[in-house]
């Protein structure tokens, strides 16, 4: 994702929200890869860690499915700026269930 100035707080940095969703975007789609057909995931709890500000620029999130049951599933992402700094470290939890679409 690019960050622009619509993307900033009042300090002129991304703003946290923002980093946060795209964490857990990432969490949320590494277990995706792993869900049987007809499953479906909701985050119910997720964790940010802020490691470092991020200015406009370039960002990139990835997830990592850490462990993918029949109900519970545990993910992890990093948001990390164009240059490979660390700026936000997550933790989710996901529950699983069945798709009612």
């Amino acid at each position: 994702m690019d960050i622009a100035d619509h993307h900033l707080n009042v300090q002129g940095l991304a703003h946290g929200g923002m980093l946060a969703t795209l964490a857990d975007t990432a969490a949320g789609l590494a277990v995706r890869t792993r869900l049987d057909p007809g499953r479906r995931h909701v985050t119910v709890q997720l964790n940010v860690n802020y490691l470092s500000p991020a200015s406009p620029g370039r960002v990139l999130a990835r997830g990592r499915a850490v462990r993918v049951g029949a109900q519970i599933a545990v993910a992890e992402a990093e948001v990390t700026d164009e240059r490979g700094r660390a700026l936000v470290h997550a933790t989710a939890t996901l529950a699983v269930t069945a798709d009612r679409g």
